[in-house]
């Protein structure tokens, strides 16, 4: 039985009562799982190695994708980056090398032999007041399911990795994840998921890494973001997970909670950027 790797992570945020402010800035929280091969692992290390030292970017110090947009942030307004933000050690760098990188980073997704990248994404302006721990459950769950779906298959065997967040909701998500496990949800007994899953420092795995940059690159694209669009479809939406006439929704987009709003959202952007075919679209709409 193949080992693999769930590198999961996070873009946007919620709140259960959000205010309009909170909604212009945070419109998705998204949750995203990168599968890989565990045969692949070192491979990505290195090439991402490679990639770091071509960018002669720091190796003892991430590059998150939310510092990306921070930085240009800065200049857009014409300001001197503070020395005590997290992304200062970046501020030497063009927008053009920090988004090289992340293009770079991710384009080495495609060199592994098995990737397949799972979101689940909650539209914050029509979901109904749901507890914050009780989402992260929601999301995670639909992860595993997709996870197990995907590799049954394969007789592969996935470990489950996540960026943590605090102690009291890694706790939850953790108990969650176990309880799920052990009492069978919508799959009755998982078979092809760990029954543990883990949390690793961003800063310390680069698997979190590319989740950070997926997750961050959909988000962009699903708010219209050009520089997002075009790493989303050149770089991502081939590794996304497809049913077999190429429609992902459900499949490796899946709206948490389920949502026909929510879902129609996603399929208008997906046929407007051209990515969801004509057969697909149909089928989307049932």
């Amino acid at each position: 039985m193949a080992v693999h790797f769930v590198f999961s992570d996070e873009a946007g945020d919620y709140h259960i009562s959000p205010s309009p402010r909170f909604l212009k800035a945070h419109p998705y929280f998204i949750r995203v799982g990168v599968i890989i091969k565990g045969d692949n692992w070192t491979l990505l290390r290195d090439e991402f190695d490679r990639v770091q030292k071509k960018y002669q970017f720091p190796t003892d110090y991430e590059l998150k994708w939310s510092y990306i947009g921070s930085i240009m942030a800065h200049r857009q307004r014409g300001e001197t980056i503070p020395h005590d933000r997290p992304y200062a050690r970046f501020r030497e760098y063009s927008n053009e090398e920090l988004l090289g990188f992340v293009k770079d980073a991710v384009s080495l997704l495609k060199k592994c032999e098995f990737c397949r990248i799972v979101y689940t994404i909650t539209d914050n302006s029509v979901v109904q007041k749901i507890a914050k721990n009780q989402l992260y459950k929601m999301h995670v769950q639909d992860l595993m399911q997709r996870t197990e779906m995907e590799l049954q298959g394969k007789e592969g065997l996935a470990i489950m990795l996540l960026d943590p967040k605090d102690e009291t909701t890694d706790s939850f998500v953790r108990s969650a994840y176990a309880t799920i496990y052990r009492d069978g949800d919508f799959i009755s007994k998982y078979l092809h998921i760990v029954d543990s899953l883990s949390f690793v420092l961003s800063n310390q795995s680069f698997g979190i890494r590319f989740a950070d940059y997926v997750a961050g690159i959909f988000n962009g694209f699903i708010r219209e973001y050009p520089t997002s669009t075009e790493l989303f479809e050149n770089q991502v939406w081939p590794l996304v997970r497809k049913n077999p006439i190429g429609n992902p929704l459900g499949w490796g987009i899946c709206d948490v909670p389920t949502d026909k709003n929510a879902r129609s959202k996603v399929r208008a952007r997906l046929v407007a950027t051209s990515l969801l075919s004509s057969v697909a679209e149909q089928e989307a709409m049932l």
